[in-house]
């Protein structure tokens, strides 16, 4: 069934001949090709223009005139009554007539007036609607363009964020407010599944930027609007509900799925539309897509990146625990010198993206140990000159053994330098001041601060007051001395439980040792 035709008088650009027309004194009507006006006629303006007829009394012309002009294939001029004649110009859409515009030529001498309009009508009538249409044209490109330029602005600005892989809530937020400053929504959410294995660390949230007046009735709209979405495409929808029977009013509501190894993950959902404009374009929904797929793009990326990371750390955690077994007074030393010089680290402003590094640099700085005899290590009582220098080879060992995986390269200074003394004094090349690098540094105080700490094969552990006044009063000998200012003021809360944690395990290993050697006898 065919679509009911729509009145040319509806056109805007019909209309706006129409009244060019009568900016230069030719009172016209558009009719359907039934000859039905569009719209009342106005006999104020037909009187104006010398037509002495009714309103009703045209509109009946004009059918007439119509199913005259209906069996002519190019309508002519036609007088009705001795004072009056009607001026048609043929409208048509996809070659089909669909209408007339009709001029009113009024007076008994009209004629040679109406030959002259029905000359001029039709080339005046097709120059405007060529020109229309190039100018609707114009403007439909650069409405087109102007959404493909936001697309790829919008892509463009994304994409120099993507790399924010240990923090996907911060893009989310970012790509946001990058939306909502681009398109005229009330509020921009990210709502993410429950499923943990799908969202990880943003499984169940919801994201927002934008109007705060209502933030529980919103968060719950979009968790509504994720419930009913298809992974395959996005949903547009009305007036909606605030969960308590209440309808809030504004603009259209768009919900664009968040797909990650082609299942649905999230949504964005952009509510009530504002503007000149309330109902969601193309433009909207390929905007709010390039964001939703910007930020699955990143969730993939992210949880791949964190499950490298997890399995990085376990194997380095792994290495250094093989390492501190081998002495029982030094298990979990490693991790508490990691931790103390991350919190050192962070205490002087030290980004989290390098805190993070710190970290690695601390669970692996005495890797090369690794090289160094059992009995030298763990020897009771003092050593001799030759076993301290073997004891001294362990930063270059751990170096050597570490300096050909690509991912530690920026840690590699903590591992090789961390004996070194602000005096130039340590090893293993002498290094002085800031000329020792910043991790190996914060390690050195770290590192110490735990051996101090500890219980050893030659010594008990110092008690803490004395610990921290060591570590001042070597501060400008062998630490840095600022860095020895803000270690004295940590909190070491974290650090005790970490201890009390090491011993507990120490303890069991103890206790289960003799288990397991009546079991061989």
């Amino acid at each position: 069934m065919s679509p009911e035709p729509i009145h040319p008088a509806l056109d805007p650009v019909v209309a706006e001949f129409l009244s060019r027309l009568s900016s230069i004194g030719v009172m016209s009507v558009v009719i359907d090709a039934s000859g039905e006006p569009g719209g009342d006629i106005d006999s104020d303006s037909l009187r104006a223009s010398g037509v002495t007829v009714s309103g009703p009394e045209v509109a009946e012309t004009l059918r007439l005139a119509a199913a005259r002009w209906a069996t002519e294939d190019q309508p002519t001029i036609w007088s009705p009554r001795s004072d009056l004649t009607l001026v048609p110009t043929t409208l048509s859409r996809r070659r089909r007539k669909t209408g007339y515009i009709v001029a009113f030529v009024a007076g008994a001498s009209g004629l040679g007036e109406a030959m002259l309009l029905a000359r001029t009508l039709p080339c005046l009538w097709a120059d405007h609607s060529e020109l229309a249409e190039s100018r609707l044209a114009v403007e439909s490109f650069s409405r087109q363009l102007s959404g493909v330029y936001e697309e790829l602005s919008l892509v463009y600005r994304l994409s120099g964020a993507m790399s924010s892989l240990t923090n996907p809530e911060r893009f989310v937020t970012l790509a946001l407010d990058e939306l909502h400053a681009t398109l005229p929504f009330d509020s921009i959410s990210a709502c993410f599944s429950e499923d943990s294995s799908k969202g990880r660390s943003l499984a169940g949230r919801v994201v927002r930027v934008g109007e705060k007046a209502d933030r529980k009735s919103d968060d719950a709209i979009a968790r509504d609007a994720l419930r009913g979405l298809s992974m395959d495409s996005p949903t547009v929808f009305g007036r909606v509900n605030t969960g308590a029977g209440e309808m809030r009013g504004g603009g259209d509501c768009l919900a664009h799925p968040i797909v990650r190894e082609e299942t649905l993950i999230g949504a964005v959902v952009a509510l009530r539309k504002h503007g000149e404009d309330p109902q969601v374009s193309s433009t909207d929904i390929k905007l709010v897509g390039a964001a939703a797929a910007a930020i699955g793009v990143l969730l993939e990326n992210a949880a791949l990146y964190a499950d490298q990371r997890s399995m990085f750390l376990g194997t380095l955690r792994a290495l250094t625990a093989a390492i501190d077994a081998k002495d029982r007074y030094t298990r979990g030393h490693s991790e508490r010198v990691a931790y103390m010089a991350m919190k050192l680290g962070e205490a002087i402003g030290i980004e989290p993206e390098s805190l993070e590094r710190l970290h690695i640099a601390g669970l692996i700085h005495d890797v090369g140990k690794i090289g160094v005899p059992e009995a030298v290590l763990c020897k009771p009582g003092r050593l001799t000159d030759e076993e301290f220098e073997l004891i001294k080879l362990h930063p270059e060992i751990g170096h050597r053994i570490l300096r050909d995986i690509p991912q530690l390269v920026d840690v590699l200074p903590g591992v090789l330098y961390h004996h070194e003394r602000w005096d130039g004094r340590g090893y293993p090349e002498g290094l002085a001041g800031e000329g020792i690098p910043l991790f190996a540094r914060l390690i050195a105080i770290a590192d110490s601060f735990d051996a101090m700490s500890s219980t050893r094969t030659y010594r008990s552990a110092m008690p803490r007051e004395r610990v921290l006044s060591e570590i001042a009063r070597c501060g400008g000998t062998q630490f840095d001395p600022q860095l020895s200012r803000y270690f004295v003021e940590l909190d070491f809360a974290e650090y005790d439980r970490m201890v009390e944690r090491h011993k507990a395990a120490e303890q069991r290993q103890v206790t289960i040792a003799p288990m397991e050697g009546e079991a061989a006898a």
